[in-house]
């Protein structure tokens, strides 16, 4: 009810001004150009009210939900607070936001489908929690649901796929080897449903270099 007070409110306010407007320029006290100017004006404060309104639903959203519902959160809101402005305000709230930023790189592979633009978006914000949960989700979704009841051929996929992900010079150029290595231990936690032995199983799949 609050946030529609609000609305309502910065509309009347708008309608006032753009009456007055109207007035002077009947009165010929003003000319089009200030209309335009005055209407431009408008409209930037309104989508600036209408954007922090959208990040104030996020983070209160994100603040209340359990850890498992952190996904739908994200989904909730990408298309209206954006992948970056999320981040930024998880990195405002939790400077690390390591963990917290695990299910939005998931959302971002999910949406663009490709890895080196998951990375790309994610880079290393939030202390390279974005880009972990990109591996993540990298992983659970090259591999069908058939290949991961089969132990030998998830590894065999595992194996081609872990190589060729932090060997890849975009990755290379964001993030140096060892968290590359770190954000696949994430992926391989994931992939096998947190289970010890199997995700150490698919940690011998890299060389001792």
């Amino acid at each position: 009810m609050g946030n529609l007070t609000d609305c309502f409110g910065v509309v009347l306010i708008m309608l006032e001004i753009t009456k007055r407007v109207l007035m002077k320029i009947m009165n010929g006290k003003l000319s089009a150009i200030a209309l335009l100017i005055a209407a431009v004006l408008a409209a930037l404060a309104f989508d600036a009210f209408t954007e922090r309104r959208a990040e104030e639903a996020f983070r209160s959203d994100f603040v209340r939900a359990a850890k498992k519902d952190r996904r739908q959160v994200f989904e909730k809101h990408r298309a209206a607070v954006g992948i970056a402005g999320m981040l930024d305000i998880l990195e405002e709230r939790y400077p690390l936001c390591h963990g917290e930023a695990h299910e939005l790189g998931k959302v971002v592979f999910a949406k663009t489908r490709d890895i080196p633009t998951a990375i790309e978006t994610c880079r290393e914000r939030c202390t390279g929690g974005c880009f972990h949960g990109v591996l993540m989700e990298a992983f659970h979704d090259v591999l069908p649901d058939e290949a991961l009841a089969d132990e030998h051929v998830t590894l065999a996929e595992l194996d081609r796929k872990a190589a060729s992900i932090c060997d890849d010079p975009l990755v290379t150029s964001i993030h140096r080897q060892g968290k590359c290595t770190h954000g696949m231990g994430h992926a391989f936690a994931y992939l096998a449903d947190y289970n010890l032995e199997k995700a150490l199983d698919y940690c011998e799949l890299f060389d001792s270099k």
